[in-house]
């Protein structure tokens, strides 16, 4: 029952009580004779009175004690449910939170340990990459130097019987002989397999830019030289002109059909006698 219900019964009680006490301790009309009997009767009835409104106080005041107690009590119950249900969320919680904190630091120590790998590789890598050079080194220190064979020869141009002979040439000509009459002395040059006397004389007289005049017949795919150093054939007479030798031996076969070898020696020599001039002066140098 609620406790604004007990309140007003208690008051109406009270209230009906006092009422009751005055009417009865009301005083007799002056004409009236009140007997000893009326008057114990009267204070009985207050007696009376007053312990009914002493009960009724106590039943109120023990209702009051049990409302609230109640009320304590539920209220107390309704708030350790709610602590219970708060602590209860609170807990489901925890286990997520530490579920995730669990997660996060396993994914850190992967990505630790991903990145440790990574390191580790990386520096295997490059620790491979720089052994290699110094093992392709001493591979190389240890590999016999294996040089390319080359083969080469020596190319000279002379004029010695000009320097007996020169009433007898051109009068234009005479100042290209020299005293020693050499117009190149010994060169070696590298040649490749397959070419020719001519080959090679073309090539020096051009490094040199020594005049070089010949007449190619690409019927035959021969070559005749004219000229060289502007010295041409008959300008010291109908049997001038110029012979090559190799290795001191003169040659029948043209100088573009005659194929070198490594360390030959060619020489242009001109002749003022068909050659024979120039085969006096092997014989008498041997």
């Amino acid at each position: 029952m609620p406790k604004k219900r007990y309140i007003i019964i208690a008051s109406a009680a009270v209230i009906s009580l006092t009422a009751a006490f005055f009417m009865s301790g009301k005083p007799a009309p002056k004409n009236d004779i009140i007997s000893e009997s009326t008057v114990y009767s009267n204070i009985e009835s207050r007696d009376e009175s007053s312990r009914v409104l002493s009960s009724v106080s106590e039943q109120i005041s023990e209702k009051e004690y049990s409302f609230e107690s109640s009320v304590s009590v539920s209220e107390s119950s309704s708030s350790s449910k709610a602590e219970e249900s708060s602590a209860q969320e609170i807990s489901e919680d925890e286990p997520s939170v530490q579920e995730k904190s669990e997660v996060s630091e396993i994914s850190a120590d992967e990505q630790s340990v991903q990145e440790s790998t990574e390191v580790s590789e990386i520096s295997a890598v490059s620790e491979v990459s720089e052994d290699e050079p110094s093992v392709q080194s001493e591979n190389e220190s240890s590999a016999p130097l294996i040089e390319e064979s080359r083969s080469h020869c020596t190319v000279m141009i002379t004029c010695h019987t000009l320097v007996d002979n020169k009433e007898n040439l051109r009068k234009n000509k005479r100042q290209l002989v020299s005293d020693d009459g050499i117009i190149l002395s010994g060169t070696e040059t590298e040649i490749t397999d397959g070419e020719s006397v001519f080959d090679v004389t073309k090539r020096i007289c051009t490094e040199r830019k020594i005049p070089f005049e010949f007449t190619l017949t690409p019927l035959y795919n021969t070559a005749y030289v004219e000229g060289i150093y502007n010295l041409y054939e008959f300008d010291c007479g109908s049997g001038s002109g110029w012979i090559y030798l190799v290795n001191g031996e003169i040659k029948s076969c043209g100088c573009s059909d005659c194929k070198l070898n490594d360390g030959d020696i060619i020489e242009w020599a001109y002749t003022c006698d068909l050659g024979h001039d120039i085969e006096a002066s092997i014989k008498e140098n041997e």
